[in-house]
Formats: structure tokens, sequence, C-alpha cells
């Protein structure tokens, strides 16, 4: 198969998956389960994270025995505690976001994981980095400001009153995870 055919082929496969899953997840956490005086709504974040993370665990486990083998791992298990409790935290947070926030306006601010990332690798990891890339940081964090509240109205997803609110509070500390994790990452690789 043609090299540009296979990366068309895992580019939509990848996108139909993603997609598939927000769906799926903003039908989880969203819905309304039940009727009359009994409707719930979803709160076992934790158990779905729980599932999601023996999922990953799993897919990882059998990619590498199958696909991407490899010799002895020296990483020191600090590395993996601590990137493990930052990526959950990290989930945590934002899958309980999707209670206040709809899963687009999840999706749009973990776009912004550049941000943290850099930030952190800055003031925690003493990292410099060319003028262009803060210029490119800047450019995101302005469009993820334009998107996500270029209308005043809120959506009928939406079931905060503020401009800013509890689900926005734990998607920034999501994202405050992100960067720790990707400082951990460099601090090990670099």
């Amino acid at each position: 198969m043609d090299k540009n055919i296979k990366l068309l082929f895992c580019t939509l496969g990848i996108f139909v998956c993603y997609f598939y899953f927000g769906i799926l997840q903003e039908k989880i956490t969203r819905g309304k389960y039940g009727s009359g005086e009994t409707e719930e709504r979803f709160t076992y974040m934790l158990s779905l994270v729980l599932v999601q993370c023996i999922v990953n665990y799993i897919f990882a486990k059998v990619s590498l025995a199958t696909v991407m083998k490899q010799g002895e791992d020296t990483t020191r298990l600090f590395y993996y505690a601590a990137s493990a409790m930052t990526y959950i935290l990290a989930m945590i947070c934002s899958n309980m976001a999707l209670q206040w926030v709809a899963y687009p306006t999840q999706v749009v601010a973990k776009s912004g994981k550049p941000i943290p990332v850099l930030l952190l690798g800055v003031l925690l990891g003493r990292k410099s980095y060319p003028l262009r890339k803060y210029l490119f940081v800047l450019m995101i964090v302005l469009g993820i400001i334009v998107f996500m509240y270029k209308d005043n109205n809120k959506s009928s997803l939406d079931t905060s009153t503020s401009l800013f609110g509890f689900g926005e509070l734990l998607l920034l500390l999501s994202l405050f995870m992100d960067g720790l994790t990707g400082k951990l990452s460099l601090e090990y690789y670099f």
C-alpha cells in the first residue's frame, strides 16, 4: 500500500474514532437516566476514568508486545508514577468538566495544551523557546478565547449561568496537570 494512502487511512481512522468517542462520552456524562422523579445525571466520573485508563493500559501493552517491540526499560519508577498521577488527574478534571460544559468546549479548551506545557517548561524546567513558539501559543490562546466566548448567549447544553464557571475551572486544572505531565516528560527525555 502506498505511504500516502496509509497516512490518509490512519488519519481518517483516528478522526472517526475520536469523533465517535466524543459523541459517546457526551451522551454518558451529560445524559439523563431514568424518568420522572427518578431521573438522574451521570455522577460516576472516577469509574469512567478508571475504565478509560484500563482500556488505554491494555491497548498500550498489546501494542508494545506485538507492534513496537522494545528492549529493556530503564525508566525510573518515579517518572511513571508522577506521569500517571498527573495524567489521571487531568482526565478526571476534564471528564468532570463535562457536567458543566459541552464536549466541544472541552475539546477546544484541551487544544490549548501547549500553553501550560510551554509555561511550566519555562517556569519549572528552565527551558527557553524561540520567540516564534511564544507567538504560536499566543495565537492558540486567542483562537480558543474567540471560539469559546464569541457569543454572549450560552448554548442550551451549558448549565452554568456565568461566563466562567466551575466547568471552565476544572478545564484549567486539567490543563495545569497536562503541563506537569509535559514537564515530567521533558525532564526525563532531555
